[in-house]
């Protein structure tokens, strides 16, 4: 079992919770942290609730003007950020990725393949669920920078957080949280089920990699 959900924000790096940006985002995680179920989506990556550490170190280091230092904290705090996953009671997740994160190479070869890996293993939880849009749909609605949309049961408690360049940002309004859950459902709607979508992530680690 991982840490205590209210441990999570004075177990993450000493600098990291001194720094503006992550100042920021300690409101997300206390919504994250309660919550009963999450919406991810990311067109690009795997939502950093199921990354693995040298996945993460990766896209950290890719960030430009990002230190070695900065990104082993980023990842510190993101691993972190995931015991929640593994707590007693942990949330529903639901995540979906486009078809193109499983195709982009991060890291290299072997960092990709224990990633792909990883999701399969996470995918198989009682309580993720796991959804790839498949290249074929041709759908823009996912045509969107990643989000999060976290729900809590018994109060109806709901908020989201966007990414973006340079740091996110979480929403509470109740007219933008509606068209963002709107988004996540037309974006789902175009998503394989459950079963298929593993399937897809086992024929991607089937397939031929052309990169070292």
């Amino acid at each position: 079992m991982g840490l205590p959900s209210g441990d999570l924000v004075q177990h993450l790096p000493r600098r990291a919770r001194s720094n503006a940006t992550f100042r920021n985002f300690l409101p997300w995680i206390d919504r994250e942290k309660r919550a009963t179920e999450l919406c991810a989506y990311e067109a690009l990556i795997v939502p950093g609730l199921l990354q693995t550490q040298e996945y993460a170190e990766a896209i950290c280091l890719g960030v430009p003007g990002t230190t070695p230092e900065q990104a082993r904290e980023k990842v510190e705090a993101r691993m972190h950020r995931q015991t929640i996953l593994r707590r007693d009671n942990p949330p529903y997740l639901y995540a979906v990725l486009d078809q193109a994160a499983l195709l982009r190479p991060v890291g290299n070869e072997e960092v990709t393949r224990n990633q792909l890996q990883h999701l399969l293993a996470m995918g198989r939880s009682p309580n993720i669920v796991i959804q790839i849009v498949p290249l074929r749909a041709m759908s823009a609605s996912g045509l969107v920078a990643g989000f999060v949309i976290a729900r809590t049961a018994g109060d109806g408690d709901e908020a989201a957080y966007i990414d973006a360049p340079g740091g996110g940002r979480m929403i509470d309004q109740l007219d933008h949280l509606e068209r963002l859950k709107a988004w996540f459902q037309a974006i789902r709607a175009d998503a394989l089920p459950r079963k298929d979508s593993l399937t897809l992530i086992e024929e991607r680690l089937d397939q031929k990699w052309i990169w070292s």
